[in-house]
């Protein structure tokens, strides 16, 4: 008796939004990770918070030219 109204799912779409709002934060977690011999989480969630605030000051020029950060990945931890 009733309508079911049916619509395709967005939740595949909703996973790739995230994924590439986080694009750049992977990516520095992946250059990190492969230095320091680390996982990408474990530098996500120890090793980033503790980064950002080094690179508003000098010592984050020296930083970044040891992981070959880019300039998207600069302004990413610069703000």
């Amino acid at each position: 008796q009733g309508f079911n109204k049916y619509s395709r799912t967005i939740r595949i779409l909703n996973i790739w939004q995230y994924n590439q709002k986080n694009v750049k934060k992977k990516s520095i977690a992946a250059k990190i990770a492969a230095k320091t011999h680390t996982s990408q989480k474990m530098v996500l969630k120890d090793i980033l918070p503790y980064l950002k605030p080094l690179f508003k000051t000098e010592k984050g020029k020296d930083v970044a030219k040891f992981f070959d950060f880019d300039d998207v990945e600069l302004a990413y931890l610069k703000n």
